[in-house]
């Protein structure tokens, strides 16, 4: 290993760790309110948050600051100097506006509570402490406050609708809901004001008679939908972030996200680490036993920047995905009954499912509107993902909770890791035309260097959204020589696929994917030209947060289960049929993370003729810890 990969295996691990311990995001605000231009009253609004942090932190090491949201309220501590709403929840009384606001957008922490039943407590029935309001911490953040409101309201970025102003809108530089409540944006002939809503801390600051206009009752006011990351745009320019799969795909708008996620000035950061440690045993002669550990972390960075037309400002985004697996994995990978692609020491990979590269993307993206409903985008990337496939697996949530890859993955998405992208897209809200060139060689043996760029393949693809729970992908491309041990070999892809995102009830949600692929092969060293399919079907249902179950079918027509070479000329298919189950018990630890338990269990169906090599039953059995980060939120079916 050359000396700048050691530095790279030895230092980022670390960096990961310091990006993993920033805090998330202080509020639940709907981020269409947050401007992207820096103002002048950042640094006031620093000192702000540090002092308050600090005044929170002395009143909780004194027992007076018991919240029942994460990340906890301000509004208690700088009204009453006191916090008591995680009993109050849990007796069933209510909590402040703040906290109201976070039950809705589902940080709140109180085992048990049903963040529907969760209700607004009157601040006259919130305990209060003079003492403790006057504590020095306390008092140093309500000048720093009020300083930069005084600054945001110059920069015309602060119109609030209770005396005093909010100090959540404050703290996001950008608070429209007097706006909203004098002048709501929703023009109908039902319509009312306040019908596009205020936050949780307005809503408080009315019911405790801090109004500031005349003429408007209780009974019109209407917290604004604010659950976390609801609307944050889409780093393509179509939807919002939870649009987003691998590369460029799409997922169902409803699709649940696990991330850290924050903001500094103009640009929002996100993080989204998984790793397994896994046990798996697969029986028969062919199979083997192994403790590994299978990872990824996804870090992006992105703001508003210029964009091409008047049509709208454009988005730049900056993403890298980085895996360990070359180390935790080891070059051999981990066993999986009947699975075929890649090498090692210069031998095919079989039975056994190769490590991802160190680095599995790289990439920038800028996408912009071009018109009132059309965006156009650019991806490029020295190590990305091609439009030749649906999201890859790790990036589905129909397969969240599986720690195997399909076997089929070489017939559908095996491309997600490719040296050298440049995708072009053009997009409207229910669907995505793209076309990428890329090289189609995969991935060789050195898993910790950059591949060489070749934009020596192909592909395209047409992605359509009908609906926020629904998102299918047609893709074809044409892939030269991508089996190192198949030199002179090309393969022409097609795909198909639909997935299905239900929300049920409280943080539940139901998960399916099916996707289709075909390879068709040809090249000189074949008498003859062939295809092979693969087929896959595979759910995963999530029981609020707590535990899920998961579930995944696979035909596929395999033709590299032996030597390289003996099928070349009169190629061997066989159409091996795998079926697993399993489930996972998220663990209710605290924090920003989410450790689980699982275990899944996998059989086999094949021609007889395979019974001398992998035995009469070949299974699989996995058991498993997950880590991951919490989820953010999701959005409601309509």
């Amino acid at each position: 290993m050359r000396s700048r990969e050691l530095i790279l295996a030895k230092w980022l691990p670390a960096v990961m760790l310091i990006l993993l311990l920033q805090p998330a995001m202080a509020h639940a605000h709907d981020p269409k309110r947050r401007s992207r231009k820096p103002t002048k009253a950042a640094a006031a609004l620093k000192e702000a948050r540090s002092k308050m942090d600090a005044a929170k932190a002395r009143l909780a090491a004194a027992g007076k600051y018991r919240c029942c949201m994460k990340p906890t309220c301000d509004l208690c501590a700088r009204t009453g100097g006191v916090c008591e709403c995680a009993a109050n929840v849990a007796a069933g009384r209510g909590a402040c506006g703040e906290c109201l606001e976070g039950w809705k957008a589902g940080l709140g922490t109180v085992k048990g509570v049903d963040p529907k039943a969760v209700t607004l407590l009157a601040a006259s029935e919130r305990p209060i402490d003079d003492e403790l309001k006057r504590i020095n911490e306390l008092v140093l953040a309500r000048e720093a406050m009020n300083t930069a409101k005084r600054t945001l309201v110059a920069e015309g970025r602060y119109s609030c609708c209770i005396r005093g102003g909010c100090d959540s809108c404050a703290h996001e530089a950008d608070c429209p809901c007097g706006t909203n409540l004098v002048n709501p944006p929703v023009t109908t002939q039902n319509s009312k004001k306040g019908d596009s809503g205020i936050c949780g801390e307005c809503l408080d600051g009315w019911h405790s008679g801090q109004g500031a206009f005349q003429g408007i009752e209780l009974s019109e006011l209407k917290m604004a939908e604010m659950e976390m990351g609801m609307e944050m745009p889409s780093s393509f320019g179509v939807g919002t972030m939870f649009r987003q799969g691998s590369g460029t795909s799409w997922l169902p708008e409803s699709t649940p996200m696990y991330a850290v996620m924050k903001e500094t000035g103009s640009w929002m950061w996100m993080l989204h680490p998984f790793a397994y440690v896994t046990y798996t045993k697969q029986s028969g002669p062919r199979g083997d036993q192994k403790l590994y550990s299978g990872n990824s972390f996804m870090a992006s960075a992105q703001r508003e920047v210029k964009g091409l037309t008047a049509a709208g400002p454009g988005t730049l985004l900056i993403r890298g995905m980085l895996s360990l697996e070359p180390a935790t994995a080891g070059g051999d990978g981990y066993p999986l009954l009947f699975q075929t692609g890649e090498t090692f020491k210069r031998m095919p990979l079989t039975d056994r499912q190769h490590p991802h590269d160190f680095i599995m993307e790289l990439a920038v993206a800028y996408s912009a509107p071009v018109a009132k409903k059309t965006v156009v985008s650019l991806y490029v990337a020295p190590m990305g993902e091609p439009v030749l496939g649906p999201p890859a697996y790790p990036h589905r949530a129909s397969a969240l909770d599986n720690p195997e890859a399909p076997i089929g993955h070489h017939w559908q998405d095996s491309s997600h890791i490719s040296a050298g992208v440049v995708t072009l897209g053009v997009a409207q809200d229910k669907w995505k035309l793209e076309g990428s060139v890329f090289t189609g060689r995969e991935p060789d043996e050195k898993r910790w260097n950059f591949e060489k760029p070749r934009f020596d393949s192909w592909a395209t693809r047409l992605s359509i959204n009908p609906h926020p729970d629904w998102s299918m992908q047609v893709s074809y491309g044409f892939l030269r020589h991508p089996e190192t041990v198949e030199p002179g070999v090309n393969v022409r892809r097609v795909t198909a696929s639909v997935s299905y995102q239900r929300p049920i009830g409280d943080r539940s949600y139901l998960a399916s994917t099916f996707v289709w692929g075909r390879n068709f092969k040809s090249g000189d060293f074949f008498v003859r030209n062939y295809g092979t399919n693969a087929f896959l079907a595979e759910s995963h249902y999530s029981w609020r947060d707590r535990a899920s179950l998961f579930a995944r079918y696979e035909r596929v027509e395999k033709d590299e289960l032996f030597a390289a070479g003996e099928h070349t000329h009169d190629p061997l298919i066989f159409p091996i049929n795998r079926f697993t189950i399993g489930g996972v018990y998220d663990l209710p630890l605290p924090g920003a993370f989410d450790w689980g338990v699982g275990s899944s269990f996998g059989v086999h169906r094949f021609p007889e003729v395979l019974k001398f090599f992998y035995g009469e039953r070949p299974v699989s059995a996995t058991i498993f810890l997950r880590f991951r980060a919490k989820r953010l939120g999701s959005r409601e079916s309509n």
